[in-house]
């Protein structure tokens, strides 16, 4: 089922309460303004005769740990790099029924290094292959810049079709699609801009090393011109690394059990 399936199959009134979820600090007062846009944009992207692209693409939830929440959206992925580069893996497989505060400190390092392996293992693997996937591990691209009549063609996970997590993901759709607002001229507006950016880029990425070296800044500059100091002790500093690097490896089993259900679903249409 693609997205646009998927949201004529919906209320479109609980997309629509999902959706004021995503927005923490918008006024209630504008409720109704907000929907009467919401609704349509629903009429808009039902009516839209979908773009069909090869190799269809899935968007799927994309949970990121952070100061002990998880905060979710959604990328899209290429169902052909699914098929063809995740695998399970045993190590986190084994953790299935924990739920993040029960990994310990002292499960960070070792499961890092399985990580790493797997990592190094799939470059050489890949070689100069396109594709950065790995087993357990799915290349993925935000869709914020890319038309709606190609977004709604995209395949939703097929476990989710049926349950509440189908309102949630079309809502860190929408709230994807409008991230420059509901009128789709302003998206194509930033996407100009885009494209002028990555011209530009490689117009910079050309010059001699020394030339280059004058239109970026090192984040130590950036803190030097906004004059931010560093005033953490090294133990501090220390640990402020080792909680981060905890939240990176939670991160990455949740994405991980994430993308085993997209997995599944894929298998099971064979």
């Amino acid at each position: 089922m693609n997205i646009q399936e998927l949201i004529l199959k919906c209320d479109r009134h609980r997309i629509f309460e999902e959706l004021i979820k995503l927005h923490s600090d918008f006024p209630q007062e504008k409720k109704n303004e907000m929907f009467a846009k919401f609704n349509a944009l629903i009429d808009e992207l039902l009516a839209k005769t979908i773009i069909t692209v090869d190799g269809v693409d899935v968007v799927c939830s994309e949970p990121t740990y952070k100061d002990g929440i998880i905060r979710y959206g959604s990328v899209a992925v290429s169902t052909n790099d699914v098929r063809e580069y995740f695998r399970p893996l045993d190590f986190f497989d084994e953790l299935d029924s924990l739920a993040p505060e029960d990994i310990t400190d002292d499960m960070v390092e070792p499961l890092l290094a399985k990580c790493q392996e797997i990592f190094d293992k799939s470059v050489e693997y890949i070689g100069n292959e396109p594709s950065g996937s790995y087993p357990g591990y799915i290349e993925r691209y935000g869709y914020m810049f890319s038309p709606h009549d190609k977004i709604i063609s995209y395949k939703v996970p097929a476990h989710i079709i049926g349950t509440d997590e189908q309102y949630r993901l079309l809502a860190y759709i929408i709230f994807e699609m409008t991230f420059f607002g509901f009128d789709e001229k302003q998206a194509e507006q930033e996407r100009k801009k885009l494209k002028e950016s990555l011209v530009e880029m490689e117009q910079l990425d050309s010059l001699p090393p020394e030339e280059r070296e004058k239109h970026f800044y090192t984040l130590e500059d950036v803190r030097k011109e906004l004059g931010i100091t560093d005033d953490r002790t090294e133990e501090e500093k220390a640990f402020d690394k080792f909680v981060g690097r905890k939240e990176m490896l939670i991160t990455f089993l949740l994405r991980y059990r994430e993308m085993k259900k997209v997995y599944n679903d894929l298998m099971q249409e064979k």
